[in-house]
């Protein structure tokens, strides 16, 4: 089943409350039988950017399929992976670069910080 999303954001908190949304379909996506091989490593993925005001939300199954996203597809794709294996504390956090540019990346349980796009090719801040 394809999913099909539109999502508009306006602030930090529904930007993360999105990704993390993204995550659950995620870890509901990664423990159906039909996907099963499916889902590489976060590090066999690349990081490419966006044209800016041509945003596409992916699942982390279409990220796993395309083998690419941007800072928020991989950020997804990797709490996905985290909740199934059962840190349920992980979440989606924004960080402000500057005035004009939000980076997401993961929070682990214990509080560590994760950036799956730097892993994934990502060069500079965000």
């Amino acid at each position: 089943m394809a999913v099909r999303l539109t999502i508009s954001v306006s602030t930090i908190p529904q930007l993360e409350a999105a990704v993390n949304g993204l995550a659950l379909i995620g870890a509901a996506e990664r423990r159906d039988p039909a996907n099963r091989g499916k889902f590489p490593p976060v590090t066999a993925l690349r990081y490419v950017r966006e044209k800016p005001n041509q945003e596409h939300w992916q699942t982390p199954l279409e990220t796993a399929l395309r083998r690419t996203g941007d800072c928020e597809d991989l950020a997804a794709y990797l709490l996905s992976q985290y909740l199934v294996e059962g840190d349920r504390d992980a979440s989606a956090r924004v960080l402000v670069i500057n005035p004009t540019l939000r980076h997401v990346v993961v929070a682990r349980g214990d509080g560590r910080l994760v950036d799956p796009s730097k892993a994934c090719g990502m060069q500079g801040a965000g």
